[in-house]
């Protein structure tokens, strides 16, 4: 018997998303988040959506600290959710697919200059996802100001202690995830 036969099916790792080469489940999947994203938006009030979504911001913000990235498991079935409530992001349906290009092709940009080594995809998927929720609106730009300000100030507190270089590279998902969050919250409180 040769190595070959006696090969051990390469199992996903937990992470991976469900329906891996299973393309009916797959479109099941699609379909089943796209209309829990739109009957959600439909039927349920506006902070019940921004708590889900701060929800997916806190996981995001969460892997990509732990593990210096966001899981498709996380970004993937956030964005096909928000895709099927865009109707209620403010400003329509028409701003939140503005605001989701904008923001990933923001993000994108780190990833075209310094590699997707250095600057990641996950990244470019949590900007999609924000730029879903938020629309192409005064509160995605906060949110942005606020994602750059914080980790500009978190790294040259860390060079001015010695714990970073300015070559240094910081997870920047949680600083999404905060200014994203923040501003969800301001508008769920102001509501």
């Amino acid at each position: 018997m040769d190595n070959d036969s006696m090969r051990v099916p390469r199992s996903q790792p937990i992470t991976a998303l469900p329906g891996a080469g299973q393309p009916v489940l797959r479109l099941a999947l699609i379909l089943g988040l796209l209309g829990m994203g739109y009957l959600s938006a439909n039927f349920l009030p506006r902070a019940f959506l921004y708590v889900l979504y701060v929800a997916v911001l806190a996981a995001a913000a969460y892997f990509d600290f732990r593990e210096r990235r966001v899981p498709n498991i996380v970004s993937y079935p956030a964005i096909l959710f928000a895709l099927g409530a865009m109707q209620r992001t403010p400003g329509g349906w028409q701003s939140a697919l503005l605001g989701a290009l904008i923001a990933a092709a923001i993000m994108l940009a780190p990833v075209l200059i310094y590699g997707a080594q250095r600057a990641g995809i996950g990244d470019v998927k949590l900007a999609l996802f924000i730029g879903l929720v938020l629309g192409l609106t005064s509160a995605l730009f906060w949110a942005a100001l606020i994602a750059f300000a914080t980790a500009a100030i978190v790294g040259l507190i860390g060079v001015i202690l010695g714990r970073l270089t300015f070559k240094s590279s910081l997870a920047f998902g949680p600083f999404m995830a905060l200014g994203a969050g923040g501003v969800l919250a301001y508008l769920m409180l102001s509501a």
